[in-house]
This record gives C-alpha cells, structure tokens and sequence, in this order.
C-alpha cells in the first residue's frame, strides 16, 4: 500500500510539473510574439522620427547649393547616420519640368533607377512609404519620400536568445523530473524523501510560475510632444547601446548636458525653439534627449571632450544669436560635458559625471561650460578597487 501510495504521488507530482512546462512554454512564445509585435509599432515611430530629422536636414542643407555635389554629399551622409531609413526620393516639379533625386544606404537595394525613381518591394524594405512636403524657396513643388526597413534586427536576436533560454529551462526541468521519477520509482520505502523532494518541486515550480509573462506595456510615441526630441527615460538606454559600439569600434564617444540658465525666463515656445535648433545644430534628432525641465541631453558620438567642448560653444553663441530683446539678455546656456575617454564607463556613470558638470555650470556667472576630464588610469584604478562597481 505504501508503494502504491508512493506512486501515485510521484504520478501526480510529474503531472504539475508538466502542466507548468507546457505554460512556461507558451508563455515564453507569446510573450515573444507580444515584444515583438509592440516593437514593430514602436520601431515605424523611431523611423519615422529619424525621417523628420533628414527632411529638417534636406531644408536646412540648401545653403550649399541645391543638388550640388555638397548638397547630394550631406544628404547622404545624413542617411548613413540613421539607424532605419533605407532610401530617399525627392521628388517635384521645378519651372514645370518634373524632377527626381534619389539616396540609398547601399546603391540598388531599396530603389529602382530605371525611368525615373521608384522604391522597390522586399522583405527588409517597408510597405510604408513615409512622404511629406518639402519646401525649399525657390525650388518649386517638392515632396520628400522615405522608406526603412521594418526589421529592428538586434531586438528580434535578442528576444529569440530570451526566449529559448526560457524554453530551455524548462526542458532542463522535465528532464529532471524524469530521472528523479525514474530514481524514485527504485525505491520501497521512501515516503519521507519523496515529500521533502515534492516541496522542494512545488517550489520550483512556483518560482516559474511567478516569472511569468510580464504585462505588455501600450506603446508609446518615443518623441516628446512637448519638445519633439526624444523623451528623457530613453536616454540611458539609448547611451548605453552607443557606449558599447564605441567601445567595439574603439572610437570616443561624448555627453552634452544644456540647460537654459534663467527657467523665470523661460517658457514651452523657448524650449522648443531651443530643443529643435540643438536637434538641427547636432544633426541627429535621435540621440538628443530631454533633460528635468528646461534641459536637453545630446549623445556626440566620434567627438572627443575637447572637440565637445568647441561644438557646445559653437551652439551657444548660434542660440544666443536667434534671441532678440530680453531674452537676449536675460537668457544663456549653461553646459556639463563628459566623455568615454577610453574607459570601461557605463551609462549612468557618464551621465552623472556630465550632470555634474552642468550644475557647477549653472552657479558660474554667464554662459558656463564645464568639462568633466577624467583620468583613465586612475578610473581603472578605482573600478578595481571596487570591484568593477562605478
């Protein structure tokens, strides 16, 4: 009768355990298929935004002559800069002739050259064809079109690694029921073991079940409606990823911190003028970020602390130039820099180290710079010390 009581409990045991299996699997395929479904809406938002940015540059690029070799260069350097779009037609009529103008990441992949421009159809090439406007004085009816690839590729990668990992845990969990079954079943008196291994099972069991599938979260429009530059919480995040291609590519890498120096002057129309012109002065309306009320954060990516230091007054004085009456007067930039610097620095380190920066900034009379110039040898030398915590 033990033997048999026993059995029976081992049986029902291996029941649970596969029931929690099975939902630990089509959880982790939901869950998958939900991240990526929420991350298909929210990349079109990302793209689209980086298309905003190369329409801004389009206009503001015309200085150097319309279609000129400058002109074409700019653009597509601007192109190469984004992380989604993958060609661009600019197309309209000028003096009643109808004119086209094309821009590709890699030449032929997204447009068709031949009689005129059109975009081509593919799986890495988008069914949406972002358009809008283009109004260049004095060159006629134009309109700008824009196409990307619809596949964030690293998030797909990264939440397949996530996934099998969590499948692969609870195969790693029916496996060892099977033996512990097996092993059990060997057994003629072990009543009190296989209670205390059924407690320590239901545990386990109870773990997974409380990691289950988080709740989606609505996707959100990562530009702030206030600023049109993206929203502050994206920041870390988004310093982080650059961080480690710099470190990859071992290039240098740079954080501006500039905030307006009098917020009693200072108004919503102020900071957008402020946070669109340091999106079109930076050229990059993705890696400028909101920062506390009147503040904005642009990750400088290939820039040095010194070279940093030269753009930021470069745009002081560009800013202070577009204010007129008071506000010329009453109104500066204060600026908090800090850079990688070649060290093994992470997002929130550099971010506090520029914040720092840009308050001892913000208590110096005028428009302040400060640079925060560490010293990589006595960084790593404190890293080790704490047990690689910044």
């Amino acid at each position: 009768m033990r033997q048999s009581g026993t059995s029976s409990k081992i049986t029902v045991l291996n029941s649970v355990i596969a029931s929690v299996c099975i939902a630990v699997y089509i959880g982790a395929i939901a869950m998958a298929a939900v991240r990526i479904f929420i991350n298909f809406t929210e990349y079109r938002l990302f793209a689209h935004g980086e298309f905003l940015s190369f329409s801004d540059r389009a206009v503001t690029a015309t200085p150097l002559g319309f279609m000129s070799q400058s002109y074409q260069q700019t653009l597509q350097e601007n192109l190469l800069g984004t992380s989604s779009l993958e060609g661009i037609i600019i197309s309209g009529f000028q003096e009643g002739n109808y004119v086209s103008f094309a821009f590709e990441r890699v030449r032929g992949s997204s447009v068709d050259w031949q009689d005129g421009h059109r975009f081509k159809k593919g799986f890495n090439l988008s069914a949406e064809v972002f358009e809008q406007p283009l109004r260049i004085p004095g060159q006629g009816s134009l309109t700008i079109s824009g196409i990307y690839n619809p596949v964030n590729y690293s998030f797909f990668v990264d939440t397949l690694k996530f996934t099998l990992i969590l499948i692969g845990a609870a195969l790693g969990l029916s496996f060892l029921t099977l033996i512990f079954g097996i092993f059990a079943g060997r057994k003629q008196n072990v009543s009190g073991k296989t209670a205390v291994l059924k407690t320590g099972a239901a545990a386990r069991g109870e773990r997974i079940a409380a990691r289950g599938e988080p709740i989606a979260a609505q996707p959100q429009d990562p530009y702030s409606a206030r600023s049109h530059i993206l929203r502050e919480a994206l920041a870390v995040g988004r310093l982080a990823s650059e961080l480690r291609r710099a470190a990859a590519a071992d290039k240098e890498l740079s954080l501006i911190c500039l905030e307006l120096k009098d917020p009693a002057l200072a108004d919503e129309a102020l900071y957008r003028q402020f946070a669109g012109e340091a999106a079109r002065f930076f050229s990059r309306r993705d890696l400028c970020f909101e920062k506390g009320d009147w503040g904005i954060t642009v990750i400088a990516n290939d820039m040095t602390l010194d070279e940093a230091l030269l753009k930021a007054g470069e745009f002081q004085g560009r800013f202070a130039s577009l204010l007129t009456g008071s506000l010329a007067e009453g109104v500066g930039l204060s600026a908090g820099i800090s850079s990688r610097a070649e060290r093994p620095v992470d997002a929130e380190r550099l971010l506090f180290e520029a914040g720092a920066a840009l308050q001892k900034a913000m208590q110096e009379d005028g428009q302040a710079m400060i640079a925060f110039r560490p010293d990589p040898e006595k960084y790593q030398a404190f890293m080790a010390q704490n047990k690689g915590r910044p």
